[in-house]
């Protein structure tokens, strides 16, 4: 169905725009917006990268040059997979390719997964206050509020998070128990691999992390959205507008990555993004829909090619040694 609604949202966006102005303001972005737009993401990737570091015990395993090219490899399955089910990826590609525990690999999705939640919700008070309290109409008191409120809750999360994680996992046992399925052999692995990553995630807690992890998931948004900004800021000014407030893209763009967790999202975004940004960045910038949904169909086009290009590259590479030994296996085989 994705694929579907994708193909439908880019037919009825492209009826909707001039492809030759398109390709014009493409040709017409600044080389030196583009390059900082590069440095700003691939920031992101090593800070979100760092923040792995932290949270895993690498015990030689892997240095930092390897969680970045596990960082890009995430980041092109995020984009390609609808729901975000592609950032299941990275627990794949550290286990496969690294050796790691799948108690290993999801405890460290779960923790980064709220802190990334934690910093978003942080910096939105901050746009919200960048823009003036009461200033615009997305910038009310019980905006302020509402994000307050949800910091203050995601910040009760993880103070109690192995205790809270350890409390679900019991509930799911009793239900298992209750309903007859806890005796087999699928239920008692599940539990057994649900109870280690709660054992995990009380590692975690133990290592006192927290407040470095906190901090570079702060920095792995600041760098991503700061990233999209300048590559906003890029196709706006090939179009001849004026610089717009951070703020009103920062929260365009929140609210259009809210499609992405979404099922209807389509295959990389295709459609769905350019047409979601059109509708927030009409409310959140004040621009014309038609031309904000052009600005979004750029922007989503040039951050799809790079993190491609990035993501598809690191796959090769962290696929060379595994190709390499079946190659020498199967050399084998043929001499013997």
């Amino acid at each position: 169905m994705s694929v579907a609604l994708s193909g439908l949202l880019m037919w009825w966006l492209l009826l909707r725009q001039d492809v030759r102005v398109l390709v014009g303001d493409l040709r017409d972005t600044r080389l030196s917006l583009l390059a900082a737009y590069a440095l700003l993401a691939l920031a992101g990737t090593a800070a979100r990268a760092a923040r792995y570091r932290v949270l895993i015990d690498l015990q030689g395993k892997v240095r930092m040059g390897g969680l970045v090219l596990v960082t890009l490899v995430r980041n092109l399955f995020v984009d390609l997979i609808p729901a975000r089910l592609g950032s299941l990826s990275y627990i794949v590609v550290l286990t496969r390719r690294y050796g790691f525990s799948f108690e290993t690999g999801a405890s460290t999705y779960v923790v980064s997964f709220v802190f990334d939640l934690v910093a978003l919700a942080v910096l939105m008070i901050g746009a919200v206050l960048s823009m003036g309290l009461g200033r615009t109409p997305f910038s009310g008191p019980w905006h302020l509020a509402v994000f307050c409120a949800a910091a203050a809750v995601l910040v009760l999360l993880v103070a109690r998070f192995a205790a809270i994680s350890d409390a679900v996992v019991r509930c799911l046992g009793r239900l298992l128990g209750l309903s007859g399925l806890g005796g087999r052999s699928a239920s008692v692995f599940v539990m057994e691999k649900l109870s280690g990553v709660v054992r995990a995630l009380r590692v975690i807690e133990e290592r006192k992390v927290l407040g470095r992890v906190f901090l570079l998931s702060l920095a792995v948004r600041a760098f991503k959205y700061a990233s999209l900004y300048v590559l906003v800021l890029a196709v706006l000014v090939a179009r001849g507008m004026e610089m717009p407030a951070f703020g009103g893209v920062f929260m365009a763009t929140v609210a259009t990555e809210l499609t992405t967790a979404t099922p209807f999202h389509g295959v990389a975004g295709v459609g769905t993004w350019a047409a979601a940004w059109g509708f927030a960045g009409a409310h959140f910038i004040n621009i014309d829909r038609v031309f904000a949904e052009g600005v979004g169909l750029l922007v989503h086009g040039i951050t799809q090619v790079f993190e491609y290009i990035l993501g598809i590259g690191a796959l090769l590479v962290l696929a060379a040694p595994m190709l390499a030994r079946r190659r020498r296996r199967c050399a084998g085989s043929a001499v013997s």
